[in-house]
């Protein structure tokens, strides 16, 4: 038996198109997953931290009617390192980038998960873009002051240490199986044995797919760093909030007064969900986004 979830990610592959583009930092790839019904727009994602396209592909599968396309942030997954620090700022440089370099037919919705939606907000308000945005699970308050400041504290340590040790010993440090582990029973907050098994064969697989423990820490600084209150303000075009109300990053509080900051928000709270509704509540977010785009088209 699979999960609805695993279902929908494999649908999705089965769409996947790779291609590349070639950018400051090399070539860059992008998978593009083309409607296989009648056609009603195009959406970019951003994936979170530590991420890779495959945990965006459950929502990709979800949104048939739509060209889909998925890239890897610089330094993860597929993607080449950026040839400067991993900042925010030039991780919006190269967002911009890439948009400009890619063949987007139509009207583009971009839309980010987690630390994919603080690259967006800088992305979007330095360069004066006026693409609708889904943000799933935005990070909508400073990271020390979360639901989890503690753990977020002795992560940014633990990244600390694992990029000023010897390579090999730096990365057992950021895989090591206890450590994907917690991931997964933090983060998930659902009762489904067969999806949870599902999501951390993912985090398996994926979660340590980065260039090296010196871009893994810079990054995790990153994250750290900014969150959507800085920009949320300049933000005018049609913005999708999409939020668990038991997301670990962002308290649900945080994320309403966030909401009002917004010139044009739909805020829509997910009830019983974490920082994980990519993969505990797929369809609910694919059905939230096709309203989104349609009632702003």
């Amino acid at each position: 038996m699979i999960s609805q979830t695993e279902g929908f990610a494999t649908s999705a592959i089965g769409r996947a198109e790779l291609n590349a583009n070639h950018l400051s930092n090399g070539k860059s790839p992008y998978w593009l997953y083309p409607a296989t019904e009648p056609r009603k727009g195009s959406i970019l994602f951003v994936h979170g931290y530590r991420g890779t396209r495959q945990g965006v592909e459950p929502i990709v599968g979800a949104l048939p009617a739509y060209d889909c396309y998925v890239l890897e942030v610089p330094g993860f997954g597929d993607a080449p390192p950026l040839p400067v620090e991993h900042t925010i700022e030039n991780y919006a440089d190269w967002l911009n980038e890439f948009v400009e370099a890619t063949d987007v037919q139509g009207d583009l919705t971009i839309f980010g998960h987690s630390f994919g939606t603080i690259v967006i907000g800088r992305y979007v308000t330095k360069f004066a873009k006026s693409n609708r945005l889904a943000l799933l699970n935005p990070v909508s308050m400073p990271a020390m002051r979360g639901p989890r400041t503690i753990m977020t504290k002795v992560s940014l340590a633990w990244y600390k240490i694992a990029a000023r040790i010897p390579e090999k010993a730096g990365r057992w440090m950021l895989g090591h199986p206890i450590v994907i582990w917690l991931v997964t029973e933090v983060l998930y907050k659902g009762n489904d044995p067969i999806l949870k098994a599902w999501i951390h064969t993912q985090h398996k697989a994926h979660f340590s797919r980065f260039a090296n423990t010196r871009i893994a820490e810079q990054a995790f600084i990153a994250s750290c760093s900014h969150n959507l209150t800085e920009y949320a303000a300049e933000i005018n075009q049609p913005v999708l909030l999409l939020c668990g109300d038991k997301d670990d990053i962002t308290s649900i509080e945080a994320q309403r007064e966030a909401a009002a900051l917004y010139a044009n928000a739909t805020y829509v709270e997910m009830l019983g969900v974490g920082h994980l509704p990519h993969y505990e509540r797929v369809h609910v977010v694919a059905q939230h986004t096709d309203e989104f785009i349609t009632l702003n088209q």
